[in-house]
């Protein structure tokens, strides 16, 4: 038998909810959704947004970090109502100058590690970040004045 103790960030949650809630308010949703997590045993991501609604609301500083309710919010799978999931977008950047830089420099250096991995974010339609490009800059002058 184990005799590990468990611990349920969720309870400690809604027990600081129904605590700090104000005595007026309207605790019958928030009871609902307690119910609802100890019958279940957890909570959608709806859920948990209303949750943390309620928790922004009530004016006493929690004694856990809510972040750690967001990351359990952004964690949760993303379900669509429609069968096609929404467009995804293509992002348009300046990489015909970024990918000859990245050419030249595997030219040069074939097996550097940074500059394949920018290349793959290129090939993937990602976006360099400006300390990328900066980076890409610096790896060919480098190389240049090396070369020399």
């Amino acid at each position: 038998m184990s005799n590990k103790a468990t611990y349920d960030f969720l309870q400690e949650v809604f027990e600081w909810v129904f605590y700090n809630m104000p005595i007026h308010a309207n605790n019958s949703y928030m009871r609902k959704l307690y119910d609802f997590y100890r019958e279940k045993g957890g909570l959608s991501g709806k859920q948990l947004q209303a949750l943390l609604d309620r928790i922004n609301s009530i004016d006493v500083k929690p004694t856990f970090n809510p972040a750690t309710l967001e990351a359990m919010i952004k964690k949760k799978a993303v379900k669509y109502r429609s069968a096609i999931p929404p467009p995804v977008e293509i992002v348009a950047d300046d990489s015909a100058e970024f990918r000859s830089m990245v050419d030249e420099i595997l030219l040069i250096a074939p097996n550097h590690k940074t500059v394949l991995f920018y290349r793959a974010k290129m090939d993937n339609r990602e976006m360099l970040s400006q300390a990328e490009k900066d980076n890409l800059r610096k790896f060919l002058k480098l190389l240049k004045d090396n070369k020399r």
